[in-house]
């Protein structure tokens, strides 16, 4: 399965394992060699459940879960700067939350926790919330992982909850991710001028100024 971009290919595999995250600019494989993850975790009944297949159908994906009903549809969105996974519908049993999508990085050099980024010199890996519903956060370990999750109460459902992937150069993070803002209506604290108060003269040095020190 390859889901692909202006700046980047995706490859899932028939098991719903990440296979690869290419990055086209620089021909640079930002998945780790040694290990794979599954795209998408459920949990129901008191038990957790992991993807275990996956089909793409134009632009649908549908995911599978091994020894449960359970299966997911979700509308792919290819543009320019983001790819853009969406929640369309839940057949089955229904998920009491879940991992909406989770993404290996072998770029542990900085890993943010809330920015739910990996990026060192050259190359920026981003996992943004395309909708209030997704709770976005990244972890480190041997490989860095980009997750969001959500749940279906107190609310909104989980059909919906959508985020997008972002693969760029460093340098271009920050006004990739803040057209990501605008373009799903998030929250961008700007000032008047359409710059993020963040990087006023005023406040500096927060996880979204350039440094993405947190």
């Amino acid at each position: 399965i390859s889901i692909e971009n202006a700046r980047a290919t995706l490859a899932i595999t028939e098991n719903a394992q990440w296979q690869s995250v290419l990055d086209k600019a620089t021909g640079r494989e930002l998945a780790p060699a040694s290990e794979s993850l599954p795209i998408a975790e459920i949990r129901h009944t008191g038990q957790r459940w992991i993807a275990a297949k996956a089909t793409l159908d134009s632009n649908v994906l549908t995911v599978s879960f091994a020894n449960t009903d359970t299966v997911l549809t979700y509308a792919i969105e290819s543009e320019e700067n983001w790819i853009l996974f969406r929640l369309t519908s839940i057949a089955g049993t229904r998920p009491e939350s879940m991992t909406l999508l989770q993404l290996p990085v072998a770029i542990t050099e900085n890993v943010g926790r809330r920015l739910n980024a990996a990026w060192d010199e050259q190359t920026a890996v981003c996992m943004m919330a395309a909708t209030r519903q997704a709770n976005c956060s990244a972890r480190s370990g041997r490989h860095a992982t980009l997750a969001a999750t959500t749940q279906d109460a107190p609310g909104p459902k989980l059909e919906g909850a959508a985020v997008v992937i972002l693969i760029c150069p460093t340098s271009d993070l920050k006004a990739v991710a803040r057209e990501a803002s605008h373009a799903f209506g998030l929250l961008t604290n700007e000032n008047q001028d359409g710059i993020p108060v963040k990087d006023t003269d005023l406040v500096r040095g927060s996880y979204w100024f350039l440094s993405f020190g947190e």
